[in-house]
């Protein structure tokens, strides 16, 4: 998504003002993402192929080699940036969020994203759209499905 435009920035440091500071982890980052499937998730596959007599071709892990630069500041009203998208990782930690909006498992009750909050919407949840929408690779689709709700419920 970075080739296509998209400004990826390593671990937040600090904010001062319009001033926002990043640490240069990037590259670690984007290396660590990349080895994930590979070293963790491949030779599960692999195995579970070979159990159940499914004949795989053989093949590499396909490495993508754009790597995005490294940015360690930004100046938000310089660059007339008004949204901020922060993720925070893998496990649901929705407990500062003071409106009653979680269900019984701690995630937030919504349709389709939207809450019965006006105004407050989620986006990278468990089936949004489907189960691809708590990955990365269903944020562009489920963002454009939420937007549109948004938009449409104005």
């Amino acid at each position: 998504m970075a080739a296509e435009g998209l400004r990826v920035v390593g671990r937040f440091d600090s904010a001062e003002g319009t001033q926002v500071q990043f640490l240069p982890t990037l590259a670690e980052t984007l290396r660590f993402a990349d080895a994930w499937f590979p070293e963790r998730l491949q030779p599960l596959f692999d195995a579970f192929a070979e159990r159940i007599g499914l004949s795989l071709p053989a093949g590499e892990f396909e490495q993508y080699p754009f790597e995005p630069p490294q940015v360690t500041r930004i100046d938000l009203a310089a660059e007339d940036i008004s949204t901020v998208l922060w993720t925070s990782g893998y496990r649901p930690a929705f407990g500062w969020i003071e409106p009653p909006v979680l269900d019984d498992l701690g995630l937030p009750r919504t349709d389709h994203g939207i809450t019965d909050v006006p105004g407050l919407a989620f986006i990278g949840t468990p089936w949004l759209v489907d189960m691809g929408s708590a990955n990365l690779v269903g944020v562009a689709r489920d963002a454009e499905s939420l937007v549109s709700r948004l938009e449409h419920s104005r």
